[in-house]
């Protein structure tokens, strides 16, 4: 677990991964697909147009296109539904287990307090809106990035609460498998899944630990969180539209730190997070 303290860095770390996924999500298109008819409206073999160049005589090249008759049942462009740019909206539950958190007064003037305690945290709803792009040649493997809400609340019976709001950022690397493939479905009817990657979060903290703390210590946090592990499967059932069923493990430790601002104290607050996520997902093709 990082926490990232300074605002500029991690402004600086948000800005380069941007730039990484938009050279992953925005390729330059290296091929294009044309179909033609004949005057009497019969359609003519489909082919495929390549923009390599073509050798000429005097040696220079020019930018006549190569053409390559499919055969009959071949896709029409290698822009398939294999190497597109999907999106998935998830709707879910996140089971949590029991979170340990604690805080910390430390003032300038008299003693410090510090208390912890071990809470039950409940299960909340989850969404995300994720995109995710298969590598062309290695279609096997595949990036993808997402956007969610999660959120936890936890208490006990004498008194001390916690709870945590956040926005995350997941960035998995993907594996997928290809289950009765076929010319129309060359992703497979149905396709399992897995993937590993970080999770990039912003959000709120509270942490109230009683008798020794009768207030909230807390506020607006963010960092990087590791692992997020994940299993699916999906079920294609038209043009690049499939469901999905996911499974999503999620280990984060929460902090809130007010050094550097503070002016009579410091505060600390610390929340472990840990749980199950369990989606129902729809996606299709983004272009």
């Amino acid at each position: 677990m990082i926490i990232i303290r300074t605002g500029g860095m991690y402004i600086y770390r948000i800005y380069m991964i941007a730039i990484l996924l938009a050279v992953i999500f925005c390729p330059p298109q290296s091929y294009a697909a044309a179909e033609e008819t004949n005057d009497g409206g019969d359609e003519k073999p489909i082919y495929e147009t390549l923009t390599s160049p073509e050798e000429t005589p005097m040696g220079s090249t020019s930018n006549t296109p190569v053409y390559e008759v499919l055969e009959e049942g071949q896709p029409r462009s290698r822009d398939t539904a294999d190497n597109r740019i999907y999106y998935q909206l998830l709707l879910g539950r996140t089971f949590f287990s029991a979170s340990k958190v604690s805080a910390r007064r430390t003032q300038f003037w008299g003693p410090s307090v510090s208390a912890s305690a071990r809470l039950d945290t409940e299960s909340g709803f989850t969404a995300s809106l994720r995109s995710t792009r298969w590598f062309d040649e290695h279609d096997y493997f595949g990036v993808s990035f997402e956007a969610g809400i999660v959120s936890a609340r936890a208490d006990d019976e004498a008194g001390s609460s916690a709870s945590a709001t956040l926005i995350t950022f997941p960035i998995d690397l993907l594996f997928r498998g290809k289950l009765f493939e076929s010319d129309r479905r060359p992703e497979g009817v149905l396709t399992p899944y897995a993937g590993l990657g970080l999770i990039l979060y912003v959000g709120n903290l509270d942490v109230k630990v009683a008798p020794e703390f009768t207030y909230s210590v807390g506020g607006s946090i963010a960092g990087i969180s590791f692992p997020d592990l994940r299993a699916g499967i999906q079920w294609n059932f038209g043009k690049g539209s499939s469901l999905a069923l996911e499974w999503r493990y999620i280990s984060m430790s929460l902090s809130y730190d007010n050094e550097g601002y503070a002016i009579f104290s410091e505060e600390k607050a610390d929340m472990d997070l840990e749980g199950n996520m369990l989606y129902l997902g729809i996606s299709g093709p983004l272009r």
